[in-house]
């Protein structure tokens, strides 16, 4: 798209919407078509979990029109830091190149083990766990007999690699997973260190701000 298109767009995007920051969302303050009205949010949700919305009939993602508000140009790729694709809100949206931005998806419906970049491998007999490195290139990073032992080696080559893009996913109804994610906790909720506890959960900080915000309301309760 030039940027002249991207100009053009942008206006259009400001004509048809009235754009809440606070909440991250799109409200139709023109009615295109007889199913929209006025203030109603703008958009549907798709097969992949993005709202989008039809401007002239084409096709666009929320956020990526929320992006474009808020800077005045469009990146070609834009990650949402907490993997949720219906937090819009600006300060989840970040640009990035592709391989970051597949570093932060969730782990695949077929995974089975729980643990993103650990999957049973038939002809060891055991746990395998890859990742792929900052360069995108897949690194093996040995078997396992425990699922967990191969989540942990893939969790820390993720914060060495990913950095702020890492993502790492424990089943949170996965009783096994305890003693691998336990030490260093009590210490670190001590502290009242959320950053601590959110990076040795998650090995990276998706899902920060929402734990933060869960701690503020609960010090506010106790307070009273």
């Amino acid at each position: 798209m030039t940027s002249t298109n991207i100009y053009m767009l942008l206006q259009r995007v400001k004509e048809l919407f009235e754009y809440d920051r606070e909440a991250g969302k799109l409200f139709w303050k023109v009615a295109t078509s007889r199913r929209i009205k006025v203030g109603q949010e703008a958009g549907s949700i798709d097969t992949e979990g993005y709202r989008i919305v039809e401007i002239d009939g084409k096709k666009y993602k929320v956020h990526r029109l929320i992006f474009l508000i808020e800077h005045g140009y469009l990146p070609e790729f834009i990650d949402h830091k907490d993997g949720n694709p219906l937090n819009n809100h600006i300060s989840n949206l970040r640009e990035c190149s592709n391989q970051e931005n597949q570093r932060n998806k969730s782990k695949y419906s077929n995974n089975t083990s729980g643990i993103v970049g650990v999957y049973w491998y038939k002809s060891a007999n055991k746990w395998r766990a890859r990742c792929s490195d900052r360069n995108g290139n897949r690194t093996h990073l040995g078997h396992f007999t425990n699922k967990h032992h191969a989540g942990e080696a893939v969790r820390k080559f993720r914060i060495q690699e990913h950095v702020e893009f890492v993502k790492h996913n424990y089943n949170p109804v996965d009783q096994e997973a305890i003693p691998f994610l336990l030490p260093k906790l009590p210490n670190l909720a001590d502290e009242n260190d959320i950053m601590g506890i959110t990076r040795r959960i998650n090995g990276g900080y998706n899902g920060l701000q929402d734990r933060t915000d869960r701690f503020r309301r609960i010090i506010q309760i106790l307070d009273k």
